[in-house]
């Protein structure tokens, strides 16, 4: 048996812009998984957006400061995108889903989503680091663009203990 998919970004999602959720479903099925789950970035960290950052990431994310402008996500949009595939695609089973980004970092936004709707699947996730000019992805901090003072060892152990910290709040959110 195939396993289901159940961390699947679409059009939903800020770093996904071409990706379709119906389209994800057609596959899904032509794959034969059993299911697949929607679970689309949900961001409010604004990260240092270095000028090699900028280039790959898409234009209408970066805001006027060169920081990262996270998208909000609509909600009852996606939910009625979500609906039309389980009308369109009765043999799948289809699960609504976020991955919220550092979600001990906004949990009375992280919250509220979660409140506003019943969503199937939640993701934790930790992209970022704060360092002393703001937040940064944590993969940008291995570039030769990256901040000269920071060690490859400083960030896996940094990232480690912000881990343990998303874990240990995640029954606040």
């Amino acid at each position: 048996m195939v396993p289901p998919d159940n961390h699947v970004h679409t059009e939903w999602s800020w770093d996904a812009a071409a990706g379709s959720m119906e389209a994800s479903c057609a596959q899904a099925l032509e794959l034969g998984l059993p299911s697949i789950a929607f679970t689309e970035h949900v961001d409010a960290t604004r990260w240092v957006l270095t000028a090699e950052a900028q280039s790959l990431m898409p234009p209408a994310r970066i805001g006027v400061n060169g920081r990262f402008d996270p998208l909000s996500i609509d909600a009852d949009g996606y939910l009625a995108s979500v609906q039309r595939c389980r009308d369109r695609f009765p043999d799948l089973r289809i699960l609504t889903g976020v991955e919220l980004g550092e979600p001990h970092w906004f949990e009375d936004q992280s919250r509220a989503l979660l409140n506003s709707a019943g969503f199937d699947r939640v993701l934790g996730s930790l992209h970022s680091l704060h360092l002393d000019d703001g937040p940064w992805l944590v993969d940008h901090l291995f570039w030769a663009s990256a901040p000269d003072d920071v060690t490859p060892d400083e960030i896996v152990r940094s990232y480690l203990n912000e881990t343990l910290r998303m874990i240990e709040s995640s029954d606040e959110v």
